[in-house]
């Protein structure tokens, strides 16, 4: 089909079923931590496919960060630019009008000149502001670029977690024993 829509087959959504009962992700938002478990029932296949899903997570959250800052890095330039060609026709309106006007006492004269230096000091300021931010933008995408730091990195289990084989032993003796 011409769509832009994926479309999977029932054997990948098997497999994605399967997959989702093995991850489980966990989001600390308090403490800024994400928890990344997988279960399964080869040792390191498990670790395997643990470590992928662990650069797979890294690399798309820096990546929706650095996307995130990017934009906003060329909004502000849009905005610069547009307040650099404004700063700059004041600039040139007002130097025009000093330069027609020398000498010139009138109040009229007076009252523009004050005019066009508050539009030149308004220009001038908001100009420089979003220069300030543009250069914060650019830092926040520096910034943003190493955001993840791995605290237990992953590892091939020596025993298996699940099934509990001494619980479910116990729990069969008890059952037996009770009926």
């Amino acid at each position: 089909p011409g769509d832009s829509l994926k479309r999977i087959t029932q054997e990948e959504k098997d497999l994605w079923d399967e997959l989702t009962k093995s991850i489980a992700l966990s989001v600390d938002k308090k403490n800024g931590y994400v928890t990344l478990v997988v279960n399964g029932p080869e040792p390191v296949a498990t670790a395997q496919v643990a470590d992928k899903a662990q650069k797979l997570l890294q690399d798309k959250i820096t990546e929706f960060r650095i996307e995130k800052a990017r934009q906003n890095q060329a909004f502000i330039q849009g905005r610069l630019d547009e307040k650099k060609v404004e700063f700059e026709t004041v600039q040139d309106k007002l130097a025009q009008f000093e330069d027609s006007n020398q000498g010139t006492l009138s109040q009229r004269a007076k009252t523009e000149k004050d005019r066009l230096e508050s539009q030149y000091q308004l220009s001038l300021t908001v100009y420089s502001e979003l220069a300030k931010q543009l250069e914060t933008a650019k830092i926040s995408v520096k910034e943003d670029t190493s955001i993840f730091s791995v605290i237990q990195s992953v590892i091939v289990p020596v025993k298996p977690t699940k099934p509990r084989k001494m619980v479910i032993l116990l729990i069969s003796i008890l059952l037996g024993g009770f009926l």
